[in-house]
């Protein structure tokens, strides 16, 4: 164990050599003054609309084509819950065209009452 505090003393000195004049940052005399003109220089060019399109074109394409792959989903699943709905009814009006018996139960007499079950019959 007291090797390892050792070693671990010996590092930081090595870091405290080597590393610490680097990380200090030295910052010049004219460091703020020259920050503020470049932000005021960045404030001074006006932005046109062909230089802000070409900037910002490959997002904007992007919202663009995602938009587009939405709408064509959710057109896809419209289309598919529309269509089930307009065949259901298509099916419904052709067995009532072709046979009202079946969708209604129809026995032909005009009783009123429901067919007799098969097995009921003799």
């Amino acid at each position: 164990m007291n090797s390892t505090n050792h070693d671990d003393q010996q590092l930081r000195s090595l870091l405290r050599a080597h590393l610490a004049p680097d990380a200090r940052a030295r910052a010049t005399p004219d460091f703020r003054p020259a920050v503020w003109r470049r932000i005021e220089a960045r404030r001074a060019t006006a932005i046109s609309w062909p230089a802000w399109l070409r900037a910002h074109a490959f997002p904007m394409g992007a919202w663009t084509a995602a938009c587009v792959a939405i709408a064509i989903f959710s057109a896809g699943i419209l289309a598919r819950s529309q269509s089930r709905h307009e065949r259901e009814a298509l099916i419904e009006r052709y067995i009532t065209s072709i046979a009202p018996e079946q969708l209604f139960g129809d026995d032909g007499d005009d009783d009123g009452n429901l067919p007799a079950s098969p097995a009921t019959h003799s």
